[in-house]
């Protein structure tokens, strides 16, 4: 008898131990992917456009709109005036409109180097903290140029 229950204890153990990795999985599955749409992936400066608006859409994986959430600018290989932007969608959007130019009125200032004559800049998103969402690690990057 003991060595039966020895057996059962064991096998009980590997099995709870197998089905506790699943249910973090499980978990995982129900939140939301969420992610930003830039209306355009290019934007380019001239002597009469020193900046220019781009729409950003805050969605899921599905392409449902997520308001309430924070749209994040950090540089890439672009460096950016202020350094990292945020940009609140509030309760009733999905979508925020921010300038990049390389002037000091625009959202998103950008300091071109001084032989740089295109770089990138990163969008990033910080979905409401309900806990009902995680973000996906792929993040939409905006060309930004100039002539030479």
């Amino acid at each position: 008898m003991p060595i039966r229950l020895v057996v059962a204890v064991t096998v009980g153990a590997a099995a709870m131990s197998l089905l506790v990795p699943m249910l973090d999985t499980v978990e995982e599955t129900q939140q939301t992917a969420v992610t930003v749409e830039p209306e355009r992936h290019q934007v380019v400066l001239d002597s009469e456009t020193t900046m220019q608006d781009v729409t950003v859409a805050v969605v899921s994986a599905e392409g449902e709109p997520i308001p309430e959430s924070t749209v994040i600018v950090s540089e890439r290989s672009l460096p950016l005036v202020d350094g990292p932007q945020t940009f609140e969608t509030g309760p009733d959007s999905h979508e925020v409109t921010l300038s990049i130019g390389d002037t000091p009125e625009a959202d998103v200032p950008v300091s071109f180097r001084r032989t740089q004559q295109r770089g990138t800049i990163e969008l990033g998103v910080r979905p409401p903290s309900n806990g009902e969402f995680t973000v996906r690690s792929d993040h939409p990057e905006i060309t930004v140029s100039k002539p030479g």
